[in-house]
């Protein structure tokens, strides 16, 4: 009779450490109810990583809206900036891919209210986790693809303010830690997965994922947050090595905002142009920094991933015991 074996099972087995032969046994013969007491215990290892990093992590007024993304400090700014950047985008013909993920996300973080509001009434560590990262996703998203491909200049024949389209920074766009997390966040939500995880979870209420109690409760979730732990790990060490600010992040929105209301308004107004070139320095300087500090924490986050997944455990690291099913064919 073949055995079942988990493909989150499979994902997790790559972090165990094989030349253990207790691991390497335990590996090869569990079953499906043993494979899930694995995952729960590689899982729980990997967010001792995270929130080794989360407390140091700067989310600005996120959190004081307890779940309720609509109630985020400026988070109307950030919803007018993504729809002049959706029209700015038409204007030059260039695709909305993007965009779209921005705002899926923001309709999956706001169709999640209840359960992300009920997991900081219940001090649900990690749907409290997911949900200040994601919401930092989409504020600095936003900032970034303004930052990478948006640029405005004072046309010195019309006097006028322009706006430009950088193609290939679109396209490249694909590359933003921010955006491939949020496309992955807006897959884990479809047919309501990420729901019925968050509603397990809030049932347990607890920090450390680790126990059979726990694993009772959340059942068949396991394999989801064990999707889940390895997207928000990306995106905490991301926010960790990060220098800009949220304030920062909602700067660059502003100024793309301003700009772009002048560029409409003003055309031809050389007095007005003149007072708006030093606002295109300043969004140039913001996008500059924006830029610079989004490449240089992608890649401490790269080079920190990879070093956390050198580190390999045994089975007696992530069970209490050894399963039954190892146990019987090593003795």
């Amino acid at each position: 009779m073949s055995r079942y074996v988990l493909k989150e099972f499979i994902e997790a087995s790559k972090l165990m450490d094989l030349s253990d032969k207790e691991t390497y046994v335990t590996v090869g013969v569990v079953n499906e109810a043993e494979q899930r007491e694995v995952l729960l215990g590689v899982t729980n290892k990997l967010y001792e990583k995270i929130e080794a990093k989360v407390t140091d992590v700067d989310f600005g007024t996120i959190p004081q809206s307890r779940g309720d993304f609509l109630k985020i400090d400026n988070i109307d700014m950030v919803t007018e900036a993504v729809t002049d950047m959706k029209k700015i985008y038409q204007e030059y013909k260039q695709p909305l891919t993007y965009i779209n993920t921005i705002t899926d996300a923001i309709n999956n973080i706001v169709e999640l209210k209840n359960e992300f509001q009920r997991c900081f009434a219940s001090n649900t560590s990690l749907g409290i986790v997911l949900y200040n990262s994601t919401a930092m996703a989409v504020i600095s998203g936003v900032s970034l693809l303004i930052a990478s491909t948006i640029d405005f200049i004072v046309d010195p024949k019309t006097k006028s303010i322009e706006v430009s389209v950088d193609r290939v920074a679109v396209s490249r766009s694909k590359e933003l830690v921010q955006l491939q997390t949020l496309a992955e966040f807006n897959n884990l939500c479809k047919g309501n997965k990420l729901k019925k995880v968050l509603n397990d979870l809030i049932k347990v209420s607890t920090k450390n994922l680790a126990g059979t109690s726990v694993l009772a409760v959340i059942g068949v979730s396991i394999g989801l947050i064990f999707t889940i732990v390895p997207i928000l790990r990306e995106l905490i060490y991301y926010f960790y090595y990060c220098r800009a600010s949220v304030a920062e992040y909602f700067d660059t929105q502003v100024s793309m905002l301003s700009l772009n209301a002048a560029r409409l308004e003003t055309a031809g107004d050389p007095k007005t142009a003149n007072e708006q070139r030093k606002y295109v320095d300043r969004f140039r300087k913001i996008s500059d920094f924006l830029a610079v500090d989004a490449k240089e924490a992608s890649n401490k986050t790269d080079d920190n991933v990879r070093q956390d997944e050198k580190e390999k455990y045994k089975v007696d690291d992530v069970t209490e015991s050894l399963p039954d099913s190892a146990a019987s064919s090593l003795f």
